[in-house]
């Protein structure tokens, strides 16, 4: 995944969050007509970062630091993630913030190990996941995005593929599912960006390396920014809520 992707995802996962905290749905400082839009630019991050996460897996040299980097990611997001988003609710029925790192690195190992990864096999990963809440409250709906990516990887053209792939599966979360069409209009970037690019033969980094350093400030970015907005939710929420 290019580092301009990168940064075009860090961004509007930012704005969602921030929507999130301070919009309709959490403190209401945020008017309405501010804050949707928020929310609507903010659905362009996930499907990225299931895309370069499933590119990610196919492309590391070493699928285990490649995990344990995942996996340490979520570890250190849960308090974090909880607090800006639940506040003093720390009810863990709607804190488990792995859906960007530990369970689809998990899934993915699996279908790593297993050397061959078919449509039956995906399915059966992800319903196994089912019923646990995650970070952009799609569940195991979610997963199904970043296995549908991962599979359609292998395709001849991957990138066209995927790119439908993403729009029918906001269509059918987004549309069918939570009734709010709206949003799938923050996904129609996002799925031009993944046709453009090629689909995952091309996500990868560049033949020159880019600064390592950049990593692990992409991998800090997620807890460090939910941290700062769970302190100034807390602070700025009334006593008693």
């Amino acid at each position: 995944m290019s580092i301009l992707l990168k940064w075009f995802a860090l961004v509007t996962m930012t704005i969602d969050h921030v929507g999130a905290v301070f919009g309709w749905s959490g403190l209401d400082l945020i008017p309405f007509v501010v804050s949707q839009p928020m929310r609507i630019i903010g659905r362009a991050a996930f499907p990225l970062y299931a895309w370069g996460l499933a590119a990610g897996w196919r492309r590391t040299r070493s699928p285990g630091r490649y995990f344990g980097n995942l996996a340490a990611c979520a570890v250190f997001s849960q308090l974090p993630f909880t607090l800006a988003l639940y506040g003093a609710n720390l009810h863990p029925s709607g804190a488990v913030p792995f859906y960007f790192a530990f369970r689809p690195g998990y899934v993915l190992l699996g279908l790593g190990l297993a050397q061959r990864a078919t449509a039956a096999t995906a399915l059966a990963a992800a319903l196994a996941f089912l019923g646990l809440r995650a970070d952009y409250g799609t569940g195991f709906v979610g997963l199904l995005l970043v296995l549908g990516l991962a599979l359609l990887g292998r395709a001849q053209r991957p990138g066209p593929a995927q790119a439908v792939y993403v729009l029918a599966w906001g269509a059918v979360f987004y549309g069918c599912y939570q009734q709010n069409w709206p949003m799938l209009a923050g996904l129609l970037l996002p799925a031009a960006l993944i046709a453009a690019q090629g689909g995952m033969a091309s996500a990868g980094l560049p033949a020159r390396r880019w600064n390592p350093g950049w990593k692990h400030f992409f991998y800090a970015w997620y807890p460090a920014h939910l941290l700062v907005l769970g302190v100034l939710s807390a602070w700025l929420r009334p006593a008693g809520q």
